[in-house]
């Protein structure tokens, strides 16, 4: 942004006959608000990546699970093996890898922007990053789920993830009160017969587990852990995302701007008759509502 050309606050709002009506403040917003509005507001950028992709965790995980929710409905339906059971059990498996897939490359890209943009935003001899980084380590040294996971993604780059079967589970089969329940399992043994070079550690490790590896239970206990880190991280930040909140609904107020419009930052004066400049951002505040509340919801989100 060209920090010579003149500033100001407005909005503009929408008229009943589709027209727009804009209001913009006749006085500056100078170099020094900009200053002040920059030093409050760049948690927003700062914490906007992190809840999404957090978020973009979540959505694989909802979608793994919807995927396995949606074949136990199919499942349910079909009362003995028939025509077309193959071809359903087939859809299952590479449906669900698809979906494990897609989760486990989630989290590993979670897992590396946010370690990778505290260290830039704060260093990583600050408080705030070797205590984040302390609680990464320790949840990793305590949960195979991680260590396994974690691993398994850099695994898929090298071969499939082996999901040997969508075992079902149907109770009752001749009566009406049936019930379904999918699990995933991985072929322990082509984990090792793949060429992949495992971790000494991690390799005894998947060796003292059972040929056939229960997968969701893992996959449970990983997502629970990246929410104990997402929370941990914005917890880092609560003041500054405190300050900010207050200081958007001060400027709010100070400049009179509705409840409901968004504010705009006008750049430039008028030109060529036009009645707003050409140029216009818009004030962050949605984004900070959204980073507000997704925190609140991470927070109490089962």
């Amino acid at each position: 942004m060209d920090t010579s050309q003149r500033k100001r606050i407005g909005y503009y709002i929408k008229r009943n006959d589709s027209i727009l009506d804009f209001c913009i403040h006749k006085s500056d917003f100078d170099q020094v608000c900009k200053d002040e509005f920059d030093k409050y507001c760049k948690i927003i950028f700062q914490l906007q990546p992190i809840v999404i992709a957090y978020e973009a965790v979540s959505l694989s995980y909802y979608e793994l699970r919807k995927s396995l929710d949606d074949y136990d409905n199919i499942w349910l339906e079909k009362s003995i093996p028939g025509a077309g059971y193959f071809c359903i059990a087939i859809s299952h498996l590479i449906e669900s890898t698809q979906k494990v897939t897609n989760l486990l490359s989630s989290v590993t890209a979670f897992l590396a922007s946010t370690q990778i943009r505290l260290k830039k935003e704060v260093g990583e001899v600050d408080p705030r990053y070797i205590l984040w980084d302390s609680l990464r380590k320790k949840l990793h040294n305590e949960n195979f789920s991680y260590r396994f996971l974690y691993e398994l993604r850099n695994y898929s780059q090298h071969s499939n993830v082996p999901i040997s079967e969508a075992n079902v589970h149907i109770d009752d089969i001749v009566s009406d009160t049936r019930k379904v329940k999918s699990t995933l399992y991985i072929n322990k043994i082509e984990l090792f017969n793949s060429g992949y070079e495992w971790k000494k550690g991690l390799k005894l490790e998947i060796q003292a587990q059972d040929n056939k590896i229960n997968l969701m239970p893992l996959v449970d206990e990983y997502i629970f852990i990246i929410k104990a880190l997402t929370i941990a991280y914005l917890d880092l930040f609560q003041n500054d995302l405190t300050e900010c909140y207050q200081y958007i609904n001060t400027f709010y107020r100070v400049y009179n701007i509705p409840k409901d419009v968004i504010p705009l930052l006008f750049i430039g004066d008028t030109v060529n008759g036009q009645p707003v400049p050409n140029n216009m951002e818009y004030i962050p505040s949605e984004q900070l509502l959204w980073i507000f509340n997704k925190y609140k919801e991470i927070k109490v989100r089962n």
